[in-house]
């Protein structure tokens, strides 16, 4: 077998390779997730005629009416959204030090309950509201924080599956929550009543208004200690490697509990906003799978704060919007509103990929693209497979005679500049075409007159055969292809 065949049986380019993007242009990485997302819509919008037998336009109107039709329904929107925000904060300092938290529903649903408590005795007391109002704050952050670090500790110390030990403590908070309710309301229908002393105080006639500013003063509070902290540094590290940051110095134990005790003093505030500014009262129900939410919240949004905000919006519109469509088309059930949910969300994170990673399709040229990158890979492939036959010649140089020898070694010495280009490396001369021009063979594969002059590089003159003059390389032997 010649080398010829060699390299046809041995080197065989991909129909595509997937590369890893050094980088976009933020617009354009932007565009893509828009068009995702408009991609997304246009499908629901065939689902709704092909499902419902409805006008689709109907159906985009619907939604935009369910989030803007009044102003009530603005404002809820911007409640629902900033308390999404909350929870998402909460959860993205332990999920950026790869700690799974998963158990920010029990969380949020423990301060809640204290903040409850404290209105429900308190207030009872007689005690005035604001004092219930400073009294409840420290008690319901440092609640939701023990709820926490009981499973940072365990971590830490012992290396607890954090993933399991989260999401039984959410379990186990309901349970707490059920309890102090039949405590409360002994008889009747076991729902405590909404509490009327220890209330957040209302801004401009807007229950919203306060909430908006305690979630925008904590989102800007997490995006600086995340970017300028050292805290927030030594978190990044020990996410990216526990033991590269125990090499370095920084006491990961120290990092974990840490990190627990910010996610679950934000869940305090969390519990405090929805069961002390929104609702005044407490239920198993009450955080509504928020803390589950604000895992994919925090996933889309890339664990940037701001990015989450944009997040946030989407997922509370979709929620807001298909409602209203289900009232709108007097649908029973939830199917439909989780086709739409589930539709938008699978080309948000979807559209990930074609941000991170480029797929380049192998050309009709000896696999020449537009990028070059394919053509480079499989050059360096053949100049590998080149180089192993040169060093099987070279070993079979001790079982011929020294002249025999010498003679190879004529052949088998190293080329000058010009032949260590990729072509005097990987290229193998055929003859010369019937149109008088240059062919030069990859495997069965030829490439155009301009591409092989492109790639002799700086030195033309010694290419193998260019504008009808022999090289030397084919004046010494024709035999030996290298």
């Amino acid at each position: 077998m010649n080398s010829h065949e060699a390299v046809k049986k041995e080197v065989r380019e991909p129909l595509f390779h997937i590369a890893k993007r050094d980088g976009i242009v933020w617009w354009k990485s932007w565009l893509i997730r828009l068009c995702a997302i408009l991609i997304a819509f246009l499908l629901c919008g065939l689902l709704c005629v092909v499902m419902l037998r409805q006008n689709p336009l109907k159906m985009y109107a619907s939604m935009f009416a369910g989030v803007f039709g009044t102003s009530r329904r603005i404002w809820n929107f911007l409640q629902e959204t900033a308390i999404l925000l909350c929870v998402s904060l909460a959860v993205t300092p332990a999920f950026r030090m790869k700690f799974w938290n998963i158990g920010a529903e029990g969380q949020v649903l423990i301060g809640g309950l204290t903040a409850t408590a404290c209105m429900f005795y308190l207030g009872g007391a007689g005690v005035p509201g604001p004092v219930i109002i400073l009294v409840s704050v420290p008690l319901s952050i440092l609640a939701s924080i023990v709820w926490a670090v009981i499973p940072a500790i365990c971590k830490a110390f012992w290396n607890t599956n954090e993933t399991l030990f989260t999401l039984m403590m959410n379990y186990i908070a309901m349970s707490l929550v059920n309890f102090f309710i039949k405590i409360w309301v002994p008889t009747g229908t076991g729902n405590l009543p909404p509490l009327e002393t220890g209330r957040f105080p209302v801004i401009g006639g807007q229950k919203s208004i306060l909430t908006i500013i305690i979630v925008a003063v904590i989102t800007i509070a997490i995006w600086i200690y995340f970017k300028y902290s050292k805290h927030g540094y030594e978190i990044s590290v020990v996410g990216e490697s526990a033991n590269t940051a125990r090499y370095v110095g920084i006491n990961v134990k120290k990092v974990i509990i840490r990190t627990m005790v910010l996610s679950g003093a934000i869940c305090g505030i969390a519990g405090l906003i929805i069961c002390q500014g929104t609702n005044y009262t407490v239920n198993a129900d009450i955080v509504s799978n928020r803390g589950f939410t604000a895992i994919i919240v925090s996933w889309m949004g890339k664990f940037n704060p701001f990015y989450m905000v944009l997040t946030s919006i989407l997922v509370v519109f979709l929620q807001k919007g298909s409602s209203q469509v289900l009232t709108d088309f007097s649908l029973t059930g939830d199917g439909f509103s989780d086709i739409v949910t589930g539709i938008v969300f699978f080309f948000v994170i979807g559209c990930e990929f074609f941000i991170s990673y480029r797929l380049i399709m192998r050309g009709k040229n000896g696999g020449k693209t537009d990028s070059g990158l394919s053509f480079g890979l499989w050059l360096e492939e053949k100049k590998r497979v080149l180089r192993e036959k040169r060093g099987a010649k070279r070993s079979a140089q001790d079982a011929v005679p020294a002249s025999e020898a010498g003679q190879k070694d004529a052949l088998l010495s190293e080329p000058d500049g010009a032949k260590e280009s990729l072509v005097h490396a990987a290229q193998e001369i055929d003859a010369e075409g019937s149109d008088g021009t240059e062919k030069i063979t990859f495997a069965n594969e030829e490439l155009p007159p301009d591409t092989a002059a492109d790639a002799a590089g700086a030195r033309p003159d010694e290419a193998h055969e260019v504008n009808g003059e022999a090289s030397p390389t084919e004046t010494e032997g024709e035999d030996d292809h290298v």
